[in-house]
Formats: structure tokens, sequence, C-alpha cells
């Protein structure tokens, strides 16, 4: 776990505040025999540690409690201590999944220094396991650094998808040209959720890019993926590349056509007009009611020619959408199945 204030509070039955009571469960100090007490002592290490503080910090590093180096390889992302690289580095490449998470956050406090860096690279490019390489990878997407491209590339071979995922998303955060290349090759993955991180992170507007998107929006079999290149579609600022972002109202998956009418009743863009009335005439009632709740939040004025198969639709979902449509955008009243308008 990893410590900010260790306490246990109580309450009355009744409810009231006045019985509420805190009692500490550890009390902070490096040299107790409770693991706790040592973890709360590396968690609450002061801003400007005198260096007999910063020794006895280091020898907790040798702590076999997996709690204490864990709290003070967190309170290390806090403070510069150069020091501290090699034990972070070790504790990186260990056994301990969350350790090591907290060691790769650490060094991106002295980054510039060419230790931590080193660490870094390693880690990414060798490991020893996944998660060392995942974390690794997640310190360089929150400080890009294009001299990594590399590197991150061959996370394409790491055993776990959680670790192939990190590399996209790294990946992404560099934004150069090689960068937007080179991401591509994350969309010939097996794992869904690498292929996703990839295309949230392609360019639409780079010229292989936007072909990739184009076909993982018709061919990808996952919905998630296919949804996230139609979004991307959207993004660009080609307007052949738009319209094709819009079929994404006529997807197969409902599922997929009812998110995308959540992302276009929020966009206030006159391109994605074409979108909502495509979906006015879905087969789906779910999908005709979500569209028309979307030109309801569209600024400026819906006209009749825009929804007139909805006027008429018996269907009570489309048919309350319709109403509420009407009294936002003064509509006239829906068409019922004899023929007469509804009151």
């Amino acid at each position: 776990m990893r410590i900010d204030d260790l306490v246990v509070s109580s309450q009355a039955p009744d409810g009231l505040s006045r019985a509420i009571s805190a009692v500490p469960l550890a009390s902070p100090d490096a040299t107790s025999k409770f693991p706790l007490d040592r973890a709360l002592w590396a968690a609450q290490l002061p801003e400007e540690p005198t260096p007999e503080q910063w020794e006895t910090a280091l020898k907790l590093f040798q702590d076999p409690s997996e709690v204490v180096r864990l709290n003070l390889c967190w309170t290390l992302t806090r403070l510069r201590n150069p020091d501290s690289i090699p034990l972070l580095a070790r504790e990186l490449a260990g056994l301990a999944p969350r350790v090591s998470e907290a060691a790769a956050a650490a060094p991106n406090v002295s980054k510039r220094l060419p230790r931590p860096f080193a660490a870094l690279k390693r880690a990414v490019e060798v490991g020893p396991f996944d998660w060392c390489r995942e974390f690794a990878a997640s310190a360089f997407r929150a400080h890009p650094d294009p001299k990594m491209l590399g590197s991150l590339s061959g996370l394409l071979t790491g055993r776990g998808w959680r670790a192939r995922q990190a590399g996209p998303l790294a990946i992404g955060a560099l934004d150069t040209q090689e960068s937007k290349t080179v991401i591509l090759v994350f969309l010939h993955e097996i794992d869904p959720s690498v292929r996703y991180a990839a295309t949230r992170n392609i360019d639409p507007d780079h010229p292989l890019g936007g072909r990739r998107l184009l076909w993982s929006a018709v061919n990808d079999p996952s919905d998630a993926v296919r949804l996230a290149s139609y979004l991307k579609l959207l993004e660009s600022t080609r307007e052949e590349l738009v319209a094709e972002g819009l079929k994404g109202v006529r997807d197969d998956s409902i599922e997929v056509r009812r998110q995308m009418l959540e992302f276009l009743a929020t966009k206030f863009d006159g391109r994605f007009r074409p979108g909502l009335q495509i979906a006015v005439v879905d087969r789906s009632p779910e999908i005709r009611a979500a569209a028309l709740r979307a030109f309801a939040q569209q600024l400026g004025p819906v006209t009749v020619e825009e929804v007139e198969n909805a006027r008429r639709d018996a269907d009570p979902r489309v048919r309350a959408a319709y109403l509420e449509l009407a009294r936002i955008k003064g509509l006239p009243p829906p068409i019922d199945p004899d023929g007469t308008h509804a009151p």
C-alpha cells in the first residue's frame, strides 16, 4: 500500500458528527520493527531532508518490506537526489511491479541527468520483466524524448499486451514525422487493446496514417478500434476523410453508432451535420431517438426536412425524442399513424 495518512475513523450509529475520532495505526520511525512505521517515515520525508535523513532513506532501499520500498520510491518522485538513481534502477528492474512503477516515476524529477535516462532506457529495452518495460515507457510518455523512438518501437516484442500497449502510447507523445510512421506498425497487433492505443495516437493528416485509419474503420474486428478510427478521421482537416469518418453512424455495431452520436451531439461543427441526418433514418429506434437528441443539442435551427421521417415514427422512444426536439427548436408536432397531428 502507498501511505499518506494511515488512520481509522469511527462515527456514532446516529450519524452525528460529534462522535468522530481518529486513531493512528502507525508512527513514523525508520528503525521500528514494524514495516508500517518505516513506510510512514519514508512517506513523510521532508522537502529538504538533512544529510542524516538522506543516509537513512537510502538505507531503506535494503528493507525487506515491499511497502517500505514502495513508499520510499514514491517519496523520491518529489525529491531530487542523484545518489538514489542506481538504487531506483535496481528497484525498477525488480520483482515487485508496484515498486517498479514508483521507481520508474521517481527519476523524472531529475530526468535531465544522464543516469536516470540511461536507467529508464535500459528498462524499456531489456526489462527484464514486461512491467519494467511498461512503466519505463510510461515515464517517457510523460516526458517525451525523440531519441527514444527506436527503443520504444521495440516494445512490439513484449510478451504481454500491457507492455506492447505502452509502445504506441509513448510513441504518440513524441509527435515527430518519424514517430507518426512507426506507430502504424502497432496496427498489425493481434490484441485489440494495442491496436486501439495505436489508433488513438495516429495523425489522420499523415499520408499513411489516414489510409490506415480508413482500412481499420471498415475492416477491424474490434468495435472499439473501429470507433476510434471513425473519431480520428473526424479530426482530419481533409473533407474527404471527415466524410469517411461520418460513416461510423452506419456501422454494423449498434454500440458504435450510439457512441458516434454521443460524440456528434457535443460537436457544433457543420461538417458533422450529415452524420445526424443519416442516423435519423437508422433501422434501430434507439439510434433514431439518439439522433434526435443530438439534433436538440446543436446550435441554431433544425429544419423539418431534416427530421421529417421522425414526425411519423410510431416508436415511443423516437416519439418522445421528437417531442423534446420540437419543444426546443420550435418544430411542428408529430403526426400520428392515422395521419392526424398529435396534440
